[in-house]
């Protein structure tokens, strides 16, 4: 973290809010109950047909033990492997209901989230390709989006301690709303130029040596496409955790069920192991009125807690930005976003700033900090770790910023303007 800023600070700042909750539901694998490890009991040909010997029967023990020796290997690996095909089923349907209960937050759009569509104009490199998203025809994507970053909002507000994360992906997703709106500004609903903006994207073209018209339909739809796919990785989890815990994180994550990606799959769990860490210490620190620690003593566990909480949702902000969203908006087309990066203070695209709400200074700007494109992976994570991520944990830690902070979250959850007052 820049600076001398912890997470926890010193500042006052908001009570962890506590919640309850849901019980595994029974219809999945006993291992749900507390049990960690997959597979059923010992299949009765191990031990025999009585059972397993005891150590004071006559039968001598190397009878049993030569029994299994000679069972085939492959067998044993066999009824492993069923028994843990099935709970990974069951844990699979309970993964997809999450995945609907979260399309069911935003509508249900009928949204492939990640589709590149073959290009079919002038050719400029055949590995830049635009991005589209497949939308409902009867549904704006903007307003889709728009129900996005309420469910953020709405996710962040339950838990302000927690699910830091949701609350950094709301103003992430009004920072990228934005941007998706100057570029359907250049456009129109058939993807073609609007009147009157020609000559400024002919300039741009010219500048970036660009062979096609159409850099800001790819554009507009490559923010598209990395909008929703954040959503669709990240807050069917946070719905996991919320009802069921560490446990069902857990247990989703012995399946591979985090992601296809057993690299990813893992830094998911190791990042709500923290989070669920640094949630019960903050919980028991809070639920013990008659504690004889000191005020240091508090102060420091308290610091405990929060760096726990901290070093999870980074970890959640470093997996969308580093494997997620680079993945569906930015190695697709890199050349754009190059372009989009150097251009924009010359030709009146919007800079790309930080989107947090900063008090009495100017947002800061990624190219005050950095020579290279946004899409550079390297480049952009520095930017947002320091002035997305950490400069959020300050403005949360501190009373007057956090009330700021719940102020709009509340108003994006409801849909009105991000500053509107409130009775």
């Amino acid at each position: 973290m820049a600076g001398e800023s912890t997470p926890g600070g010193t500042g006052a700042g908001p009570g962890p809010v506590i919640h309850t909750r849901q019980a595994l539901p029974s219809s999945l694998p006993p291992s749900a109950a507390g049990s960690t490890t997959f597979g059923a009991p010992a299949p009765a040909w191990i031990f025999g047909a009585t059972g397993p010997q005891s150590t004071t029967r006559s039968t001598p023990r190397r009878t049993i033990v030569h029994r299994v020796i000679r069972r085939p290997s492959g067998e044993i690996r066999a009824v492993q492997d069923d028994a843990q095909q099935a709970e990974c089923q069951k844990w699979r349907t309970l993964r997809d209901r999450l995945i609907g209960e979260a399309r069911k937050t935003i509508g249900n759009p009928d949204v492939d989230f990640v589709t590149l569509k073959e290009w079919d104009g002038k050719e400029w490199n055949s590995t830049e390709k635009p991005v589209f998203v497949n939308v409902a025809l009867d549904e704006d994507p903007r307003k889709v989006y728009s129900r996005i970053q309420s469910a953020y909002a709405k996710m962040f507000l339950s838990n302000p301690d927690v699910f830091v994360w949701a609350g950094i992906a709301m103003y992430g997703s009004l920072g990228v709303g934005k941007g998706m709106d100057f570029a359907r500004a250049l456009t129109t609903e058939k993807g073609l130029l609007t009147p009157g903006k020609r000559d400024l994207i002919e300039s741009i073209q010219k500048t970036a040596a660009m062979a096609s018209p159409d850099v800001f339909i790819s554009h507009l739809n490559s923010l598209y496409a990395g909008g929703f796919a954040i959503f669709e990785d990240q807050y069917w989890k946070h719905l996991a955790y919320q009802k069921y815990g560490l446990e069902g994180i857990r247990l989703l994550a012995r399946c591979d069920l985090l992601s296809d990606d057993s690299k990813v799959n893992q830094a998911h769990l190791e990042a709500w192991d923290r989070i669920d860490k640094g949630r019960r210490l903050l919980e028991a620190l809070h639920g013990e009125p008659g504690t004889t620690m000191t005020e240091e003593e508090i102060r420091q566990r308290g610091l405990d807690a929060r760096k726990l909480i901290y070093e999870g949702n980074r970890k959640l902000f470093e997996i969308e930005q580093l494997h997620t969203v680079q993945r569906s908006t930015y190695d697709p087309i890199p050349r754009i976003w190059r372009l989009v990066t150097r251009t924009a203070p010359d030709f009146g695209f919007p800079p790309i700033v930080s989107p947090l709400p900063y008090v009495n200074q100017a947002p800061p700007k990624f190219k005050d900090s950095h020579n290279g494109s946004f899409a550079d992976p390297i480049q952009r994570w520095d930017f947002l770790a320091k002035h997305v991520n950490d400069d959020f944990w300050r403005m949360i830690r501190d009373a007057n910023h956090y009330q700021l902070v719940l102020q709009q979250a509340l108003n994006v959850r409801d849909g009105l303007p991000l500053n509107a007052p409130r009775d």
